[in-house]
């Protein structure tokens, strides 16, 4: 695999983006069985670059991830699963846990974060929390889903994240129930979880978004206790707080190399900010009434 999980992202993000483009919202997706019909008719107004891609039947996507733009999974509501192979959806093994559920308590609703990262086509992990708010680890071997292990007992808030090139990172809270959690992460290497824990990582008490494209330069952003907004680096060895951004919260984080970061969702100022050397600089965004929102790099909340 050659491609980057950034660079899928991006292609993933441009196909969405293109699909909601061409043409009306007509149903192209066979409710019966589930799999997508091909619909790849190109849009006259918008030239042959412009591609309709199928729907697939999912009572409520929350997650998508993939390896490539012709092997891209999509996890919806209640654990239903779909695979899309660069013509069609088609139904994969559902998941029995259901780790992407909707909880609900009286008349009040949440949606908790659900991500998916693809590894290979036959290594796919999800993480989120069951309609009771446990939280689950799952793994896709080829053939069906299996809880995933876990680097230690006692982590909640589970997410996992796409970083370096084909690699994974997983990040979670932990600490003794009616105390001030802490903030960990881990690295998987194939066989087995590393830690990259310490300080001042472990004042996090909510982490937004974590990227990467080498091992030695990792970025996450989120919440801490103390200083409210905050972005830190793993070195390779330790976490390091670089210089801070203007805006006092920044909810995503974009990282193709040690010197090529872009920061999204600032609060209050709302930029989009890029590193340049040790200090951030804004960016024009996109075009008028673009506004800094959450995205995610493996999870897809509707």
């Amino acid at each position: 695999m050659t491609r980057t999980h950034a660079s899928i992202r991006a292609s993933l993000v441009v196909a969405a983006l293109l699909a909601t483009a061409c043409g009306d919202d007509d149903d192209r997706t066979d409710a019966a069985s589930g799999a997508g019909v091909d619909a790849r008719t190109p849009d006259p107004a918008l030239g042959e670059i412009c591609t309709a891609v199928a729907k697939p039947f999912l009572l409520r996507s929350r997650a998508i991830g993939g390896i490539s733009p012709n092997d891209v999974w999509l996890v919806g509501e209640g654990g239903t699963v779909m695979h899309f192979d660069g013509t069609t959806w088609q139904a994969a093994p559902s998941i029995d846990l259901a780790p992407c559920a909707t909880q609900c308590f009286d008349e009040d609703c949440i949606t908790p974060r659900c991500a998916l990262v693809a590894l290979a086509e036959d290594d796919l992990w999800v993480s989120g929390k069951d309609e009771l708010g446990e939280d689950h680890l799952v793994r896709y071997d080829g053939t069906r889903w299996n809880a995933a292990p876990l680097p230690t007992a006692g982590l909640r808030e589970l997410t996992v994240w796409p970083v370096e090139r084909g690699g994974m990172w997983l990040t979670a809270l932990t600490g003794p129930l009616g105390v001030a959690p802490y903030a960990v992460a881990y690295r998987w290497d194939g066989a087995a979880w590393t830690p990259r824990v310490g300080e001042p990582f472990d004042q996090f008490e909510r982490i937004e978004d974590v990227s990467g494209a080498t091992e030695d330069a990792v970025w996450a952003v989120g919440a801490t206790k103390v200083a409210g907004g905050v972005v830190m680096r793993w070195s390779g060895s330790a976490w390091k707080q670089p210089t801070q951004p203007s805006d006092t919260y920044v909810t995503s984080v974009a990282a193709f190399g040690p010197s090529e970061v872009w920061l999204g969702g600032g609060f209050p100022d709302d930029s989009v900010q890029r590193l340049a050397g040790e200090t951030w600089k804004s960016t024009d965004q996109a075009g008028p009434g673009v506004r800094g929102e959450r995205s995610r790099p493996v999870g897809l909340d509707q």
